[in-house]
């Protein structure tokens, strides 16, 4: 027997609302609860993000809604340092949360770092 996947929702923009500029290189991860995060890495300099690009994330209900994080935000700033380029993000979950992985480059230093995030 074939199975036909049924589509639930038309195509939406995971980084409406994101700052104008260019977001690049998305990456998807189903969380534990139900609900699926989407990372990019964002090329705009936003206001307390420091200069250079960051991974912003954004976290959605198994509807396709956005889920308000404290604060009342609609998304999520991955890379807990601001100096430097920070892209090629990579997302893996856990029972109650996530980890990111990303690449930095300062200064013509590469590092990888991690960051863990409970729900």
């Amino acid at each position: 027997m074939t199975i036909r996947p049924t589509i639930w929702k038309a195509p939406f923009a995971a980084d409406a609302g994101a700052n104008s500029g260019t977001q690049s290189a998305p990456t998807i991860v189903g969380l534990s609860n139900g609900n699926f995060l989407v990372a990019w890495t964002d090329e705009n300099d936003t206001a307390g993000s420091g200069a250079g690009d960051d991974i912003i994330g954004r976290i959605f209900n198994p509807l396709g809604e956005t889920v308000l994080l404290p604060g009342a935000n609609t998304t999520l700033q991955l890379n807990t340092t601001t100096t430097g380029e920070e892209r090629l993000v990579s997302l893996s979950a856990f029972d109650g949360g996530f980890v990111a992985a990303y690449h930095q480059v300062n200064s013509g230093t590469d590092k990888i770092f991690l960051r863990r995030v409970q729900q």
